[in-house]
């Protein structure tokens, strides 16, 4: 085999994996990664065994792969354990990030002993283009047809703001935001071969003059290729804006600034490449109705409570990277160690800082900010080293790398973009593409001298270390990937269609467990594994349990010694809907386990020690108890674990006496609670655990935090404790003072008559909170006139509305007070309001035109005419 051959061959391979990528939602799906450390490892050490792929590196570029094999050692040093101790607080992630991190360095040195000269440069930033096009075109078209679904089909499970093929939007303004740069290459190209073939650019004496034959010189000279190119920047810079992601948006302005600013400054003609690409992507922004949207996105950037979120977040960032100077908390170790530095409510779990320095300060310390500054200070040396030389396309190359790593560091300010393999690729790529055209240039321009062998034999010994790493990342991640598919796996189980394939994902969470003993996720899922056969096993139970149920009232029906009223409640059990699996498939939940052994032991302990003893618990629950506790053991900073480890510990610990039990199950559910730092889900659960464990107030408590916090669970937390608990309990302890949430949940969820007893005595409860508490006039009348409404005293509730608007005229109370004349039946004033409101502009319009219609509606059936469009009853 020639060497043109293998480098097409690792250029073919290298750049399918740079299309593919994005397309794999972002390349953050399962066994990626690991798929592209074994590319890695077999891609180095195949430019290894032949030296016309070591071409002579220069000392910068020794440099910058330097400090890269620095930043891996770093990531070891972490995991180095002192007296039982190491830097890293859980070296299981510390792992898992470390081959991250080594398959961007692999992905780095191919990159720069595979493109280096002209052609491979062409064929690199053109496939780079057009699949940015792609990309822009299909994420258009999801805003387009305003889906909510990945693909039109894959549900967003975890969330969040999708564009194209990433589930994270601002991840995918970050990845066009480097292909924007790549097809600026051939621009670039043109641009400085333009400026090495003229002289002064323009003669004329006027500015009409310059710009007439600038114009003239654009139209004469473009060609196809060069609207093919000029067509991908527009598209892309759209595609940008698209995202709706801020930090995008201004990155881009950023980077064409400086890219521009250094290609354009010699030479108006190529300015208007500017105009055309800006004027192009307003256009098709305006063509798919997308420019108000955007428009509206940045004007956010200024709003100080959109942005309230992330920059309390970064706060507590901040506290959390102080607290763990100088060598930080360990890679990968972010998402679990911010979280007792955080003050305010849980509203959003931060996988990420969303900001690369922040996390860099976070995880790696003060060594790991300078290193990550080096290496941004090296790669500017790189580019302008490059954009020095005299041939156009290393000037290109050096521009191109130039907007792109501006962009990223403008970005990374708002992002953690460059953690999807799919961004990351694409960096690394791009700056090997810009050391191996540095190599390439030194060795072109030093023909006749020997190259220094001791460079090219570091290079290759570097190639052979990096190999063995990619490797052993290969295996490393092999077992995160294995991990994060049983993850999936759960998350989307379907116990008819899935249960076959339990089997299968139990020996990846095995091999999980086996490879990373350490890692406290290992365990968990394969905890969670087993609880599907626990869940399956005790549905059919359920399922089995009714049928003999329903056949020994049959055989009891059939007995002569019955009286009417056992045959009656007989019948009427057995009327009863069938219990299908379905239906008892959502009963198997560890909280329903939970609630069905409390209430055997308080009745029954016979029952309890049967429930205990049942095929379901002895042998489908052991191993869910084994693989938690070794969860807890590896990692003390999961909330999951001690959450499910409190349900299971009445049931499970046959050891301690029930005293002990009942302690040891509430110190799990409150470690649970702090870990989390109440977060809505555990606070709902751990509510549900209280409440089934006769601790109504901690329950009553919990709740009401979680309501104060979401409306997400709301719903659920009500009906249990309007069936469950007392009304005093709900209405003192539950709910919270705010009239404003009663007054919505009176009107969301007692509306019905069956609540109307409820309903009445929340009023009253209110309308005293609502006097007791410090407010304005204007504010309390208005309060005060809803609970009135509400209690259907419209005199009285009309009469509180105009104080208020007397008081401050807001419209919203205005139309309130339309509404209580209209269920008044005062239909005329009720108009005579609303035809006040209408002069308003505003979003409540169209609430004004409904009630309107309803009101003349009311009207003309007390006149005793027909409605509009109603057709007048006959008279028998």
């Amino acid at each position: 085999m020639n060497l043109f051959s293998l480098r097409t061959i690792l250029a073919l391979v290298f750049c399918f994996f740079l299309l593919v990528l994005p397309w794999a939602i972002g390349g953050n799906l399962p066994w990626v990664r690991t798929g592209l450390l074994v590319w890695v490892a077999i891609g180095l050490i195949a430019c290894s065994l032949s030296s016309s792929f070591l071409n002579t590196p220069t000392r910068l570029g020794l440099t910058f792969q330097a400090l890269l094999f620095v930043a891996i050692g770093y990531g070891a040093i972490q995991l180095v354990s002192i007296g039982g101790t190491s830097i890293s607080q859980y070296p299981a992630a510390t792992r898992a990030q470390l081959a991250v991190l080594i398959l961007a360095v692999g992905i780095f040195c191919l990159s720069s002993a595979i493109f280096t000269d002209n052609n491979n440069m062409n064929w690199l930033f053109g496939l780079i283009a057009l699949n940015s096009v792609l990309l822009t075109f299909f994420g258009l078209a999801q805003v387009i047809s305003d889906t909510d679904m990945l693909y039109w089909n894959y549900e967003l499970t975890d969330g969040g703001q999708m564009f194209g093929p990433f589930v994270n939007s601002n991840n995918a303004g970050g990845y066009l935001l480097m292909c924007f740069a790549a097809a600026n290459f051939f621009v670039a190209c043109d641009g400085f071969r333009s400026l090495q073939k003229s002289g002064p650019a323009f003669e004329s004496a006027t500015w009409i003059g310059m710009i007439g034959k600038a114009i003239g010189r654009v139209i004469a000279k473009v060609e196809a290729r060069q609207m093919y190119i000029l067509t991908a920047l527009s598209v892309t810079a759209a595609g940008i804006f698209a995202t709706l992601s801020r930090g995008a948006s201004v990155a881009l302005v950023v980077a064409l600034f400086v890219g521009w600013g250094l290609l354009f400054r010699r030479n108006l003609t190529f300015a208007f490449v500017a105009l055309f690409v800006v004027c192009a992507g307003v256009g098709l922004l305006a063509w798919t109705q997308q420019n108000e949207a955007i428009v509206v996105s940045l004007e956010t950037i200024s709003d100080e409570e959109t942005n309230s979120g992330r920059l309390e977040h970064w706060q507590d960032g901040w506290n959390y990277a102080v607290d763990v100077m100088p060598f930080g908390s360990g890679l990968g170790t972010y998402n679990l160690m911010y979280l007792p530095y955080q003050e305010r409510p849980f509203v959003k779990w931060y996988k990420y800082a969303e900001n690369q320095y922040l996390q860099s300060f976070a995880e790696l310390g003060i060594p790991g900010v300078i290193l990550l500054l080096l290496l941004i200070m090296t790669a500017v040396i790189a580019c302008s080293v490059l954009i020095s030389r005299p041939d156009a396309t290393s000037k290109a190359v050096g521009l191109t790398a130039l907007m792109a790593l501006v962009s990223q560091v403008v970005a990374g300010a708002f992002d953690f973009g460059l953690y999807m393999p799919a961004n990351m690729y694409l960096l690394a790529t791009i700056f090997g593409a810009v050391f191996g055209r540095l190599n390439w240039c030194w060795s072109a321009s030093n023909v006749a001298a020997s190259p220094p062998r001791g460079r090219i034999w570091m290079k290759q010994v570097s190639f052979w270390l990096l190999a063995v790493a990619a490797a052993w990342g290969a295996y490393e991640y092999s077992a995160v990937d294995a991990r994060q598919s049983c993850r999936n796996f759960f998350r989307h189980f379907d116990p008819v269609k899935d249960r076959e394939k339990i089997a299968d994902y139990r020996k990846l969470a095995e091999y999980s467990t086996k490879i990373r003993p350490d890692d406290a996720q290992a365990h968990y899922q394969l905890a969670l594994n087993y609880l599907l056969d626990y869940r399956i096993a005790a549905s059919e139970a359920m399922v089995k349990e009714f049928k003999l149920g329903q056949q020994e009232l049959e055989e009891f029906l059939q007995g002569d010694q019955i009286t009417s009223a056992q045959r009656a409640q007989a019948e009427a059990m057995l009327g009863e809907p069938e219990l299908t699996f379905d239906d008892a498939w959502p009963r198997s939940r560890l909280t329903f386990l939970h609630r069905l052994s409390r209430s055997a032991n308080f009745t029954d302990v016979g029952l309890f020690e049967d429930l205990q003893k049942s095929e379901p618990v002895s042998k489908h629950l052991r191993p869910v108890w084994e693989q938690l506790n070794r969860a807890e053991q590896a990692c003390d900073k999961f909330w999951n674990v001690p959450l499910a480890l409190g349900q299971l510990s009445l049931i499970m610990d046959n050891g301690s006496d029930l005293e002990e039990v009942n302690l040891n199950e509430q110190k799990l559910i409150d470690t649970a609670v702090h870990r989390s730092r109440n977060n809505s889900n555990v606070l709902f659960v751990a509510a549900m655990v209280n409440h089934h464990s006769g601790h109504t107030q901690s329950a009553c408590k919990l709740w009401n935090q979680c309501l104060s916090q979401t409306r997400k669970l709301e719903e659920g937390v009500i009906q249990i404790c309007l069936n469950e608990i007392s009304i005093k309990d709900f209405f003192e302890q539950v709910l919270p003072n705010d009239p404003y949430f009663r007054i919505r949940v009176i009107k969301k969820y007692l509306s019905d008559s069956g609540n109307s007893l409820v309903q009445r005595l929340l009023l009253d409860h209110t309308r005293q909170i609502v006097k007791d508490l410090d407010l304005e006039d204007a504010e309390r009348n208005y309060l005060l006139g809803e609970i009135e409404r509400l209690s259907k005293n419209y005199p009285i509730a009309v009469a509180y509305y105009k104080k208020a608007l007397d008081a401050e005229p807001r419209v919203e109370w205005r139309i309130q007070m339309a509404l209580a004349l209209i269920e008044a039946k005062l239909y005329v004033l009720a108009i005579k309001e609303l035809k006040v409101c209408e002069l308003y502009p505003g979003k409540h319009q169209m609430m004004c035109q409904r009630l309107l219609n309803r009101a003349k509606r009311g009207q003309r059936r007390l006149l005793g005419k027909p409605a509009k469009n109603e057709v007048p009853a006959e008279n028998p």
